[in-house]
């Protein structure tokens, strides 16, 4: 039979259980240490992507080293759509604007959880890839920052740090230090996160899939706006960047789309419920 602990003398089980703590100890340490040198093998491994040319899961050599940044551009609603006509100054197409909603009014309600749910797809995506990701906005609070700049708006200073930091966590990057207005929040931000709703992380994690860099390329665009409020002034802006488009009665929707001379790839077609008459599909297929 074996030796049970109630046969040893105290000193030797003291330093039987010490032994088994130390083990522990060095067996916890390893496994943090394996966890991060996964997290940075697949951070920096190369893509393998597949080349229709040569066929499914022929890998294709890397972007190289030297390969120009993809810039993307992000209007914040609503005061950003004030530089619409500067980024067509600028040479920006209107195609290349997308828009997003980070709302001052949820920052300044530290609604951590709305700000998060809120986040454009397009904009999560881009971020995933490692594209650099600029968002314009315009403040027009008389906010106290150093050497009297003006016009950071809260969606910037308050909303895109949240978001840095978010999705820094949830997708497992580097974690940088996390500053508003001066002050360390990192440890403030992390008991927020726990604090948010399973369905808005599940949001956020489902971009890890398309995962492409090893940190968060999101920056604020900002100046002083004097037309706050102004929804008039900020509609013109908008309707001003784009063509008016000419409505069609619904009844002529085959026949709208069919004029646009559409470019579809292989295979692919509009779908249209017209053209699947009444009774063409039974019930139970509903």
């Amino acid at each position: 039979l074996g030796v049970g602990p109630w046969d040893m003398e105290p000193n030797a089980l003291a330093r039987r259980q010490r032994c088994i703590l130390d083990s522990i100890q060095v067996l916890s340490a390893k496994l943090e240490e394996l966890e991060n040198s996964i997290t940075k093998y697949k951070s920096e491994r190369p893509i393998e992507r597949v080349d229709s040319k040569v066929g499914n899961g022929v890998p294709r050599s890397p972007e190289a080293p030297g390969a120009r940044r993809i810039i993307k551009h992000f209007v914040n609603l609503t005061d950003g759509l004030e530089v619409l006509p500067e980024l067509r100054r600028l040479g920006l197409s209107m195609h290349e604007v997308n828009f997003v909603r980070i709302m001052s009014s949820q920052c300044e309600q530290c609604d951590f959880e709305g700000v998060l749910g809120s986040l454009d797809h397009n904009l999560l995506l881009h971020l995933a890839l490692g594209h650099v990701c600029l968002m314009y906005d315009l403040g027009s609070r008389d906010m106290y920052w150093p050497g009297g700049v003006k016009g950071i708006p809260r969606a910037i200073w308050w909303g895109v740090e949240w978001t840095r930091f978010a999705l820094s966590s949830c997708w497992k990057l580097v974690m940088p230090d996390f500053v508003l207005r001066g002050n360390n929040v990192a440890e403030m931000f992390r008991r927020r996160l726990l604090g948010v709703s399973k369905k808005v992380k599940k949001k956020l994690r489902y971009y890890r899939t398309y995962l492409r860099t090893d940190r968060i390329h999101f920056y604020g665009v900002y100046r002083q706006t004097f037309h706050d409020n102004d929804s008039e002034f900020y509609r013109d802006h908008l309707w001003n960047s784009f063509p008016e488009q000419k409505s069609s009665l619904p009844e002529d929707r085959q026949k709208f789309v069919a004029g646009l001379d559409l470019k579809l790839p292989q295979g692919m077609a509009v779908f249209f419920h017209e053209a699947f008459g009444a009774g063409s599909i039974s019930a139970n297929e509903h």
